[in-house]
């Protein structure tokens, strides 16, 4: 067959990677727009193949295409594992909207997948779209009164589209003058006979938290503790400044403190990590590093500073070994908690004895100001003494405060 001499190549393709249907239907239509005949149609088509589709036509043997209707079926044969499967309705019925996705994102995703399933009917799409709506309003009002056309369900469902944005900006707003005025609360003046040129890092950490000015004596330095503390205590227990993850604010120079990752002071000055320490200490992390026998090395400082020359007493040069611990038990008193049971035991211990009080000179023991060691004053702590007599440990001993009242 001739082609005729306005003929023009089709501006469409096929490589066999397509649905070959469409592609065909695609063919026809400009087929009928160009009036090609049958024997037009075979020559045309051939143009429109590309890679494998074309080495495909070429094995075909000379004179094997007759017609055209022979030739698109070979065609639709021979590629009909990439032909697209329909999706049935009930994908349609499944879909559902995702938490925290908006409606208008499930309406495009729902569209889209609308267009997938062309056997499906107009209430089907209602039906699905109104089933798979999570959004309260919208969903109630499509419940109330069904849309008669899937039309009609797509336009009501923009107007709550709108109505669910602008409610988001609103919050989002609100939201964003809320934290603009919590952190002016937090930015508070500094305070009368602050130094101006302290560190912010170090105001911020004595205005925010756990602060303390006592400090537990402590084996080991500020920088040696901190290192402990970035290896081995989880990231959320320690309170890390803000300038860890912002980088430094402050201009180089030779101090440099790696609790902020900033500069103008050194580690083991930092109040901040002090403070800190302190808190991790108090609530049971650290232990290693804290000085027990604080007492005792307080009171050896303080003997060591007095200009008195103290003779050291035979008695502790010549105390027997230790031959065991004497425990006191504390209780109610021996006569009962009730009168009945006071006088029971009245009857019982009728027969009186009568005992000769022997009065003896002790040792009398004194404690000045020498032994208060680094105690914090003013203290209201409990006295604790543990005598040893006779190679026993006494764990109760009866102090005379002097007192009759107390």
């Amino acid at each position: 067959a001739d082609l005729s001499q306005g003929f023009r190549e089709l501006n469409i393709w096929y490589d066999g990677s397509t649905d070959p249907s469409r592609h065909l239907r695609s063919f026809k239509n400009m087929a009928v727009l160009h009036r090609y005949n049958d024997p037009v149609q075979c020559r045309a088509f051939l143009t429109t193949l590309r890679g494998p589709a074309q080495d495909w036509f070429h094995q075909f043997p000379p004179g094997a295409v007759r017609d055209f209707d022979g030739f698109s079926s070979s065609f639709l044969n021979q590629f009909a594992s990439v032909k697209a499967q329909e999706k049935s309705y009930l994908t349609l019925i499944g879909m559902q909207q995702k938490e925290g996705e908006t409606l208008r994102d499930y309406m495009a995703r729902y569209t889209r997948a609308c267009v997938d399933v062309p056997s499906a009917t107009g209430e089907i799409k209602s039906g699905g779209l109104t089933r798979g709506i999570l959004s309260g309003l919208c969903r109630k009002s499509l419940a109330k009164r069904p849309g008669r056309t899937f039309d009609e369900v797509l336009e009501r469902c923009a107007k709550y589209m709108n109505v669910e944005e602008a409610e988001a900006d609103f919050l989002q707003a609100t939201k964003v003058k809320t934290e603009s005025r919590d952190e002016k609360k937090d930015k508070k003046p500094i305070a009368t006979g602050e130094r101006k040129g302290s560190p912010k890092s170090e105001r911020e950490g004595r205005s925010r938290g756990w602060r303390t000015t006592q400090y537990t004596p402590l084996l080991a330095s500020s920088a040696r503790i901190l290192e402990v503390m970035e290896k081995e205590i989880h990231e959320n227990v320690v309170r890390w400044p803000r300038t860890r993850k912002d980088g430094p604010t402050k201009p180089k120079s030779d101090l440099y403190c790696r609790f902020h990752k900033d500069y103008g002071h050194n580690t083991d000055e930092c109040r901040h990590l002090k403070n800190e320490i302190e808190r991790l200490i108090k609530a049971g992390h650290l232990k290693e590093f804290v000085y027990k026998d604080r007492d005792q090395t307080s009171r050896r400082r303080e003997r060591s500073k007095s200009p008195r020359k103290r003779v050291k007493t035979p008695d502790k040069e010549e105390l027997p070994q230790k031959r065991g611990i004497i425990h006191m038990i504390f209780g109610g008193p021996t006569d009962g908690d009730s009168n009945r049971a006071r006088k029971a035991y009245a009857r019982r211990h009728h027969r009186k004895i009568e005992v000769q009080q022997v009065e003896e000179n002790g040792l009398v023991m004194n404690f000045g100001p020498a032994d208060m060691g680094e105690v914090e004053r003013p203290h209201n702590d409990a006295l604790m003494i543990t005598a040893q007599i006779s190679g026993y440990e006494v764990q109760r001993i009866f102090v005379d405060t002097g007192s009759s009242v107390n």
